[in-house]
């Protein structure tokens, strides 16, 4: 179950991103109008934000996992 979560996680935050890119874009077009150019660019911006955020979460998920082998580790060779 834990594999579903991340999962989740990761697919939120790339959605998210593109998400609030796209809203903003559409605001700033709208109120300044520039259209598509705003959207157009923060659809893009939201789009590298979603994924700086998934590399995040593989980093932070690696470094998890490699802290539990090294407990493993020194527990075995503790004897127990």
């Amino acid at each position: 179950m834990a594999g579903v979560g991340v999962g989740l996680r990761i697919a939120v935050d790339l959605v998210a991103g593109v998400a609030v890119g796209v809203g903003i874009g559409w605001y700033l077009d709208s109120t300044l109008g520039t259209k598509p150019w705003l959207l157009l660019l923060f659809t893009i911006l939201g789009f590298c934000a979603g994924l700086l955020n998934v590399v995040r979460t593989a980093n932070q998920l690696e470094a998890a996992r490699k802290r539990a082998e090294e407990e493993a580790a020194r527990k075995r060779e503790n004897g127990g």
